[in-house]
C-alpha cells in the first residue's frame, strides 16, 4: 500500500507499508529513503536531512513523523473488528459443550478440534480484517468466518455423529 502526502515545507512525501512483512519505505520528492534503523528512515535532499520515524501497526494504525508533523497512513482497527471476530471461537464453546444439543440431533464439534478450527479462523477474521480500510469489506470478512466456521464445526460433528453410528451399528 503506498499513501502520497503533500506538505508546503516538506513536499511530496510517499510512503510505502507492506502489510505482509510489515517493512515500510519512503521517498520525499522522489529522492529514495535510506534505512537507519528498523522504524527509522533519512532523506537528505541537497543539503536538508530529513528523518522519518515510524510507529503503530495493522491493529493499532501507522503514523509517521517527519519534521515534527504527524501523518496517518492507516487507521486503527475498530472495536467491531474484535468483537466479531471472537464470535467463531465463543461460538464454538458454546455450541460444543452443551449436552441438549447432541441429544436433540444438532452435532457441533468443539473441543480441541472444534477450538482448533474457531481459533484459526478468528485470528484470520482479526488479522485480515485489520488489512482493508473499507467497512463493508471488513463486515464480509468477519461475517465470513463466522458462517465457515459454523458450517465446519457442524459438519465435523455431523461426520462424527455418523461415523460412530456407523461403527455402532
Amino acid at each position: 500500500m503506498t499513501k502520497t502526502f503533500k506538505d508546503e515545507n516538506i513536499g511530496v512525501i510517499e510512503f510505502a507499508y507492506n502489510a505482509w512483512t510489515g517493512r515500510f519505505n519512503a521517498r520525499i520528492n522522489g529522492v529514495q529513503a535510506s534505512r537507519l534503523d528498523k522504524r527509522t528512515l533519512k532523506v537528505a535532499i541537497e543539503e536538508k536531512t530529513y528523518i522519518i520515524y515510524t510507529y503503530g501497526n495493522v491493529f493499532t494504525g501507522i503514523n509517521f513523523t517527519c519534521e515534527k508533523k504527524t501523518f496517518k497512513v492507516t487507521e486503527k482497527a475498530p472495536w467491531y473488528v474484535y468483537v466479531l471476530g471472537l464470535i467463531p471461537f465463543i461460538m464454538t464453546m458454546v455450541f460444543g459443550n452443551v449436552p441438549y444439543f447432541a441429544q436433540s440431533g444438532f452435532y457441533y464439534i468443539g473441543g480441541a478440534i472444534g477450538g482448533a478450527i474457531s481459533g484459526m479462523l478468528s485470528f484470520l477474521a482479526i488479522f485480515f480484517s485489520a488489512f482493508v480500510n473499507k467497512h463493508i469489506y471488513r463486515l464480509l470478512i468477519l461475517f465470513g468466518a463466522i458462517i465457515v466456521t459454523f458450517l465446519a464445526c457442524w459438519g465435523l460433528g455431523n461426520a462424527f455423529a455418523m461415523a460412530l453410528q456407523a461403527a455402532n451399528a
